[in-house]
């Protein structure tokens, strides 16, 4: 399901199915990972990707070559990469996503959106009451 949504951002975005788009991944973790390699099923070669390794070391030279990218759709993958996204790429339109309580960074603009990377509360309880149907607030 989670995919799924952050697909409908995607085309949202990308407008056309097989779009340039550019991926930032924070770091190599399985949950970033995992992420790029359903994007890069879903929409082929036309990627370009940038890892950030769990740092700010390669932000300067992954920032300038996504800005002189005719790309304007990226990914960021993973909080790191979304605060990079946010503070130096107004001009791009941004997608995030794995990214835990995202209000709490403002990440949020108009050129940029994001997948919510847990359930709301309304859903969690409706799966709770799944598996328990006697469960009571």
């Amino acid at each position: 399901m989670y995919l799924r949504v952050l697909f409908m951002l995607l085309a949202l975005v990308v407008q056309t199915a097989h779009a340039d788009i550019i991926l930032i991944l924070s770091d190599d973790k399985p949950s970033v990972t995992g992420v790029a390699k359903a994007i890069a099923a879903a929409y082929g070669e036309k990627i370009e990707s940038y890892n950030m390794g769990g740092g700010l070391g390669k932000e300067s030279e992954i920032v300038s070559a996504i800005q002189n990218s005719n790309t304007r759709q990226v990914v960021a993958v993973g909080l790191l990469a979304a605060q990079m996204a946010r503070q130096r790429l107004p001009s791009k339109q941004v997608v995030f996503c794995q990214v835990l309580n995202f209000e709490e960074f403002d990440l949020v603009t108009p050129s940029m959106k994001g997948v919510s990377g847990i359930p709301s509360l309304s859903s969690q309880f409706a799966a709770w009451k799944l598996l328990d149907p006697g469960l009571r607030r």
